[in-house]
């Protein structure tokens, strides 16, 4: 979705080896040339010290997997400055966001909550609308 709205570089990552190889299977079809598929744990990839800062963060581990927490303290480092963060968790799960994350938006489906945070303070200098920082492009 980020690649059909003029993102400039998308990272997916994707742990189980079928989905990714899925992952880049569309994106090939539908000529994403700006989406890039990691099959690697997401979790350990955001382990590394931060190589970019990212603009726009989705966080959507498996619901069942309580990785909620883990995923958001983990992706902190890697974010820019008043980066926005997309959180997609069960509608009964509990979810404390990080202390500089600030709840922009809520929604809910019959099985989903979806949560929009703006982060207040980053690592980074790029904002949503004045940088594109691809994976692997450090910020200028």
């Amino acid at each position: 979705e980020a690649a059909s709205r003029g993102a400039a570089s998308v990272l997916l990552l994707e742990r189980e080896p079928r989905l990714a190889a899925s992952l880049r299977e569309s994106a090939t079809r539908l000529h994403a040339e700006a989406v890039q598929v990691e099959c690697v744990d997401a979790l350990a990839w955001l382990s590394r010290p931060p190589r970019t800062r990212f603009d726009l963060v989705f966080l959507d581990p498996p619901f069942d997997a309580g990785l909620h927490a883990a995923a958001a303290q983990a992706v902190q480092p890697w974010l820019a400055a008043q980066a926005w963060v997309y959180v997609e968790l069960a509608k009964s799960a509990a979810f404390t966001p990080p202390q500089a994350w600030r709840l922009h938006r809520e929604s809910a489906t019959s099985e989903a909550r979806h949560l929009l945070f703006r982060v207040e303070s980053g690592a980074g200098a790029g904002t949503l609308a004045s940088t594109n920082h691809g994976p692997g492009t450090p910020p200028a």
